[in-house]
């Protein structure tokens, strides 16, 4: 494992850069930091071929879980399926990077996954739809990182198969995000879209049923949000900006437009737990 000490490594700078998007897309890859989330890509047979380095805190390298991780790691550089490039970091500069704010010691550098499109995905089934993709999420340029984690996180759990990412969202693999997906970026397809007009043509042509997300909506516990949000098959929610909420074009065309009821003084819940509780009302 090669030591670096100074902040002109170029191993290091390269690293530091994938704070922003710009570097995140341009070398494709994207940092990983936790124990947790280490420890699911070295066991997990599709993240550990998408694996592209290793980096470990000097004080850290002697504990228990990272040092598992270590050994699990070099089994896997021995029998190439990882590349052999773990690199120790001097404390001074794993603690610089603004990506290893929870000081767990240990980051994994993975290659991003594509995004697919909708032309991929009938494709992939023969011309139809795929029934795996039946229940999507669309994000609809979401800025907090934090948010559009814990929506992707709770989509899952909710059974959902597919994101569906207008392009102005955030970028799903900032640090931020992933850590509040729990790894859940990991594994659910992501769809690109480039602008509402063509996330509306796609789902129209899918025969999705849309439900948006809005503080101004229905109550999504009362029985019409109900019967829709459990009688349709392919079900699209639609969750917009935290500011300006869904695009008007996405809202006007929805089948149901969907909101959280609130008692006393509180105006509204924000994107995520609007999100949040239709993901729930889905299962």
């Amino acid at each position: 494992m090669d030591y670096i000490s100074s902040k002109d490594n170029i191993v290091y700078k390269k690293l530091a850069s994938l704070r922003l998007p710009k570097y995140r897309k341009k070398y494709g890859i994207f940092a990983v930091e936790g124990v947790n989330l280490a420890r699911e890509i070295l066991h997990d047979d599709l993240l550990i071929s998408k694996v592209d380095s290793i980096f470990v805190k000097n004080s850290a390298v002697d504990e228990l879980e990272i040092s598992e991780l270590l050994c699990r790691a070099a089994a896997l550089v021995d029998s190439k399926r990882i590349p052999d490039r773990s690199y120790m970091l001097a404390d001074r500069l794993f603690d610089k990077l603004d990506f290893a704010e929870h000081g767990q010691g240990i980051i994994v550098l993975i290659h991003t996954p594509p995004f697919l499109n909708p032309i991929e995905l009938s494709d992939i089934s023969g011309g139809d739809m795929d029934d795996r993709f039946c229940n999507m999420l669309i994000l609809d340029k979401l800025q907090d990182p934090g948010n559009v984690g814990g929506m992707i996180r709770t989509a899952e759990a909710a059974g959902f198969t597919a994101i569906g990412i207008i392009r102005g969202t955030t970028d799903v693999y900032s640090p931020k995000c992933v850590r509040a997906s729990a790894g859940s970026v990991f594994r659910m397809p992501m769809l690109d879209f480039q602008d509402v007009n063509g996330a509306l043509a796609e789902l129209n042509k899918y025969e999705y049923k849309t439900v948006v997300g809005d503080t101004c909506g229905i109550d999504i516990y009362a029985a019409e949000a109900e019967v829709f949000l459990r009688n349709n098959k392919r079900l699209a929610l639609i969750i917009g900006n935290e500011g300006n909420g869904v695009d008007p074009l996405l809202k006007n065309n929805a089948g149901l437009v969907v909101g959280i009821p609130m008692a006393g003084r509180v105006e509204s819940l924000n994107q995520l737990e609007i999100g949040r509780a239709s993901c729930r009302e889905r299962v």
